[in-house]
C-alpha cells in the first residue's frame, strides 16, 4: 500500500474518556484523501456508486451545514 494512504501518528493532546494526556494519536484522513483511496474506489465501483453523483450529494450537504 502506498505510504500516502496510511494514517500517520502525531503527538497531540488527546482527551480519551475525559482524561487529557499527551499521547500519540492517529491523524484522520480528510474526505478528499478517503475519496482517492484505492479501497474506497474499489468499494464504490463494486457498489456502482457514481463519483459525480456522490460529489453532488456532498456539495448539497455542505450547503445545508453552512
Amino acid at each position: 500500500m502506498s505510504q500516502a494512504y496510511m494514517l500517520q501518528p502525531v503527538n497531540a493532546t488527546c482527551e480519551l474518556f475525559g482524561s487529557p494526556r499527551r499521547r500519540n494519536c492517529v491523524a484522520e484522513p480528510d474526505l478528499s484523501e478517503l475519496m482517492r483511496d484505492p479501497m474506497t474506489l474499489a468499494l464504490m465501483a463494486a457498489d456502482r456508486v457514481d463519483h459525480r453523483e456522490l460529489n453532488a450529494l456532498f456539495t448539497q450537504l455542505r450547503s445545508h451545514l453552512r
